[in-house]
């Protein structure tokens, strides 16, 4: 369930978005967490750590940790030390809004 929005000060909305542009929102277990989207440069980096089996889960804390714009990072450092798979519920969204979702039906013409 995604925290609601109203939970988060305006201002603090405002201030973030004024830094990085567009940023989005998502949650788990009602804990909100604001993110922007990875440059590709940033996506690259995923993608290459992601391949290895051995990098995958590091992959994903370290998307999340780049992209992640609230809570700040000595919170959320603290975050996903303590629930680990927070980073992967997190960074599926941060993927999804970098463009990462299943294509359309092909077609053979």
């Amino acid at each position: 369930m995604v925290a609601k929005l109203s939970a988060i000060e305006g201002g603090k909305i405002d201030a973030l978005k004024a830094k990085h542009g567009k940023i989005f929102q998502t949650g788990v277990d009602k804990r909100p967490f604001l993110f922007r989207k990875p440059s590709a440069d940033e996506f690259e980096r995923w993608q290459i750590r992601a391949s290895d089996p051995k990098e995958r889960t590091a992959s994903f804390r370290e998307l999340c940790m780049v992209c992640i714009v609230d809570p700040p990072e000595s919170e959320l450092d603290s975050i996903l030390d303590q629930n680990p798979g927070y980073a992967m519920s997190v960074g599926a969204k941060i993927l999804e809004k970098a463009g990462l979702v299943e294509a359309d039906e092909v077609k053979e013409l």
